[in-house]
């Protein structure tokens, strides 16, 4: 979480779109941050994003809590993610931004559904003050 908002941050202060996927086993997520048009990541963080960026990762492991997925990546979601993510970055460069996704949009790989989440612009952000 800490590495994507410092990019969204980043493109954010640049003007420069940002394009955001994640996977969990049969589950994906993709975002795009047109700046400064829509919501950035931090716009639509919670209480529980917050509680992960707490935690302490290591690469030894020892004495730290981290976060450990119920499933490892699955292929075929991560490729699903992936293709939406590289299609929003074409309709970018092909000047159609007035066409990509606006909202956060999820992945069920489990039913094969995907369902919009609306974001607004959260007024207390502080990429957006």
């Amino acid at each position: 979480i800490a590495a994507r908002l410092h990019a969204n941050a980043f493109s954010y202060h640049c003007g420069v779109p940002y394009i955001d996927g994640g996977t969990e086993g049969f589950a994906g997520r993709v975002q795009v941050v047109v700046p400064p048009l829509t919501p950035c990541l931090q716009c639509g963080l919670n209480q529980s994003h917050y509680r992960v960026l707490e935690r302490r990762y290591s690469c030894t492991g020892s004495d730290v809590t981290y976060y450990q997925p119920s499933m490892a990546a699955e292929i075929t979601t991560t490729s699903i993610i992936a293709a939406v993510q590289v299609r929003e970055a074409l309709k970018l460069v092909c000047g159609r931004s007035e066409a990509v996704v606006r909202n956060a949009v999820y992945y069920n790989g489990l039913r094969n559904t995907w369902d919009e989440l609306e974001m607004s612009i959260e007024p207390t952000c502080p990429l957006h003050t």
